[in-house]
């Protein structure tokens, strides 16, 4: 365990980062955590178990004594990089990381903290010094000029600018993004201003910034220091954006300033520049803005002139009986009352209120001209959502996971300025309003609602471009009005389990790019005209039953922009099959798995140039496959239990990178050798033995190649192999690289509990080959100056997948002079993850479901 500690500004985080990039590859798993003191120890518990696990559906975690639990039981046999950055608390530890024992051998657990106490525990600490001149020149002149040096005649200025700053990095960075690109006379006058204030807290170098800033930038920057620090950018933006500030230019500017990040949607800001920024508050715009609960309690019924309310559950006991009128803002999360007394608040323009128990808005119409936003998230006591007639420019509108909801006024079906309109999960709302007219209208989410038919179209309704209606189970048919969705790109109809007829009218969407009728099983047909859809690129119709007939192939054979087409379980006869396909064109993907009346793969599809990816797994009377497009890349034919004619891939199919053939038992043959040259390779097929050629062979999953003198300039690539005893897993996890200067073998706790060598009729090879070339895109020089052994583990971290041999080659230049160059166009290429020295470099094989 190791503490890096210092004040804030001081560089901690950014250390904490630098580091995890550069030592993560040596570790079994890593998990990276910013921010600790402002995160629920929960979330933070199971956020942690995500990353170590590897996992996306990690239960919900209640109590921190049971997600401690976890991590201890979980973790203390794996190979842990921790990172818990910027910790206040003893608490937070002994709920993450309380002892060495809750982790494996070689663990290392990094905490970043101010406080140097909490470090009491750990086994080293360190606290990193104020940057040196030079070091402080280089950074400053970053941000004041975007190059390491300063401008000509600016050197002088820059100096002092430093002196003031401490030489603290966040104050170096705020303050040469406050003199980019400004006179010198202008630094001047603010370095003045700065000279005799003792920098204080580095506040006054920190504040000359905010002090630049027009009053409204100054207005959104306290707003963001006191509420909205670690909350989503377009949250943000719609609030203040209610209460009359404008945030389109404001955020900008405060991110060019360095005052604000803005990472993955997700606004942030130093803790020093929050603290900064509520000092601000505190001194010069008391009561102006209140975060801390006793405050509120104090002020909240003096606040006359409030624009600005977002309180959590429980606040008071007392059912509210009114509200500030002039409040814009209202966001009550876990209301706990049955009604709310928002109908004479004409000034309301946002309101929130996600998890509340409100049973109603208001009772008949209320006059509401400002209200824009209105979020009743898993508001499960609402039944009926009222007359909005006298709110008529709402814009967007959030009623999802309301269960109760079973019918909504008919205004709702009139609202003009309405862009975003999401009552899904709502399964007892079986009615909308018969007709509805909302021009602006450009997304309707309705899936999952118990509605027994779509309400049709106005004409006026040319902007809507997507329509959710995931698992609608009583719709049985779209109305024709949808022909006045000119511009509708997307249509989701998944699962829409009672769907059978869809009009010919849709054929008269030219913009539609997507339409999704997988799991639709009693939809056999398509519209006559379904060919002129002439912009379509993306068609789904699988199904997740068997048993589901088709017989409108040649509908879609004339979309010359589709690009995929997913057949997934449709019964398709080798006679219905199409014998022209030039009108598919553009196919990309084409997936046909999962059809038990394919005998051979279809002779028409060798025409479709641009195809790079076929499915043809589980397709269980296939018994040949031939002809297939020449720019191919990659072929899965898995679980094909009848296949055993195949045409010799390696001749003409430059592109083919990835080849999937696991459980097709019939193409048994152990013996078998793939070279390529430029390119990534990936086959499997099933077998129980590593090739012969392979020189070196081991058991488990690990293997060391000896690496010859310059060997550098002789190697062509890396041709690796993996039996499973079983299965292959779904995606691979990675393959490492490690160098080693001295002789080094596979370690013996590696190979005591696999077995020598597989017993299973029906194991599966993994074979795969690397080229140098993926190496040299991201190697050091000085990685490829040793000499001795390169240590390879074929690994994918969960024993049912667990690899019982595994073989390994150096493939030399002078092994493949006489196969020729391949120069493949394809774009497609199969993931994996690759160690190597201090560097980690990720392709796209986790794309692949093997």
């Amino acid at each position: 365990m190791v503490g890096i500690m210092g004040m804030g500004g001081i560089g901690k985080t950014t250390i904490a980062q630098t580091l995890f990039r550069k030592i993560s590859y040596m570790f079994e798993v890593s998990s990276f955590n910013k921010g600790v003191r402002e995160r629920d120890i929960c979330d933070l518990q199971q956020k942690i178990l995500k990353d170590i696990l590897v996992l996306d559906d990690v239960s919900n975690i209640n109590d921190p004594e049971d997600g401690a639990d976890m991590i201890k039981t979980r973790f203390c046999n794996k190979k842990v990089l921790l990172v818990l950055d910027d910790v206040d608390d003893v608490k937070q530890l002994d709920f993450l990381a309380a002892r060495h024992e809750w982790f494996g051998r070689g663990s290392r657990i990094i905490i970043t903290t101010r406080d140097e106490h909490l470090l009491s525990d750990t086994d080293a600490k360190y606290k990193p010094p104020l940057l040196l001149m030079e070091q402080a020149v280089e950074l400053f002149s970053r941000h004041a000029f975007r190059k390491n040096n300063p401008t000509y005649g600016y050197k002088e200025l820059v100096d002092r600018a430093i002196c003031c700053t401490g030489f603290l990095p966040l104050a170096l960075k705020v303050l040469g993004s406050f003199f980019r690109g400004r006179e010198a006379g202008v630094w001047e006058s603010a370095l003045d201003r700065l000279v005799g204030k003792s920098n204080r807290e580095i506040f006054g170098t920190l504040k000359l910034s905010f002090d630049g800033l027009e009053e409204s930038e100054k207005k959104i920057f306290l707003d963001i220091a006191c509420f909205f620090k670690g909350r989503e950018v377009n949250d943000v933006c719609r609030v203040l954006d209610s209460c009359g500030l404008y945030t389109g230019i404001g955020i900008s500017i405060l991110i060019e300033k360095s005052l604000i990040t803005v990472s993955k949607e997700v606004i942030d800001m130093h803790d020093l520049l929050q603290e900064m920024g509520r000092q601000i508050v505190c001194e010069n715009f008391p009561n102006s803005r209140l975060w801390q609960l006793e405050q509120i309690h104090d002020s909240i019924k003096k606040k006359r002139n409030m624009r600005l309310l977002h309180v959590y559950g429980k606040f008071t006991s007392i059912v509210p009986t009114t509200l500030p009128d002039e409040l814009q803002s209202l966001c009550w999360d876990e209301y706990p009352f049955l009604s709310m007394p928002v109908a004479h608040m004409e000034k309301l323009v946002d309101l929130g209120m996600r998890s509340g128990q409100i049973q109603s808005l208001w009772i008949g119409q209320k006059i509401m001209p400002n209200l824009k936003f209105i979020h009743l998230e898993s508001c499960n006591c609402i039944s009926s959502f009222p007359d909005v007639s006298g709110a008529p420019n709402i814009e967007r509108l959030i009623l999802f996971r309301c269960e109760s909801l079973s019918e909504v006024h008919e205004s709702l079906g009139s609202l003009k300025k309405l862009v975003y309109l999401d009552l899904s999960n709502c399964g007892r709302l079986q009615h909308l309003p018969s007709m509805i007219e909302m021009e602006s209208l450009e997304t309707l989410n309705i899936s999952s609602t118990g509605l027994e038919r779509f309400p049709e179209f106005s004409p006026c309704m040319v902007k809507l471009s997507h329509i959710h209606s995931r698992s609608c189970h009583g719709i049985k048919e779209l109305p024709s009005s949808i022909r006045y969705l000119i511009n509708l790109n997307i249509l989701n109809l998944e699962a829409c389990s009672n769907l059978e007829k869809i009009p010919n009218s849709i054929c008269e969407l030219k913009h539609l790019k997507s339409l999704f009728l997988e799991n639709c099983p009693k939809l056999l047909n398509l519209p006559k005209g379904f060919g002129s859809l002439e912009n379509l690129q993306e068609l789904h119709l699988e199904v997740w039953i068997s048993s589901a007939k088709f017989t409108s192939m040649h509908a879609f054979t004339s979309l010359c922009c589709l690009r995929k087409l997913d057949l997934n379980l449709r019964q398709i006869r080798d006679e219905d099959f199409p014998n022209n396909l030039h009108g598919l064109s553009s196919s990309e993907r084409l997936n046909l798995t999962g059809n038990r009346e394919l005998t051979r793969s279809p002779v028409s599809i060798s025409h479709l140039s641009r195809l790079t990816h076929l499915e043809l797994n589980n397709c269980v009377r296939l018994h040949s496959l031939h002809g297939l497009p020449l720019g191919i890349q990659v072929l899965m034919a898995s679980g094909c239990s009848s296949l055993e004619n195949i045409e010799d891939l390696s001749k003409k199919y430059e592109s083919l990178s990835r080849i999937w053939f696991r459980d097709c038992h019939k193409l048994l043959g152990d013996e078998g050798k793939c070279a390529a040259v430029d390119s990534a390779l990936s086959v499997a097929f099933p077998g129980t033995k590593i090739p012969s050629w392979f020189k070196e062979q081991h058991n488990g999953h690990q293997i060391t190649l000896t690496l010859f003198p310059k060997w550098q300039t002789r190697i062509a690539g890396f041709a690796l192999c993996g039996v499973f005893e079983h299965s292959l897993p779904t995606r691979c996890r990675s393959i490492k690289f490690r160098f080693e200067n001295a002789a080094m073998f596979v370690p013996k706790f590696e190979v005591e509990h696999i077995s020598a060598s597989t017993t299973s009729k029906d194991g599966n090879v993994w074979l795969g080959y690397i080229p140098f070339s993926s190496f040299q895109q991201m190697h050091r020089d000085d990685d490829f100056q040793q000499e001795g052994n390169l240590f390879i583990t074929v690994w994918y971290g969960i024993k049912e997948f667990e690899v019982v041999r595994c073989g390994a080659q150096i493939v030399y230049k002078e092994d493949v002079e006489s196969i020729q160059q391949i120069k493949p166009y394809a774009s497609y290429q199969w993931k994996w993850k690759l160690i190597l020295g201090n560097h980690t470099i990720t392709t796209n094989l986790d794309n692949f479901n093997v």
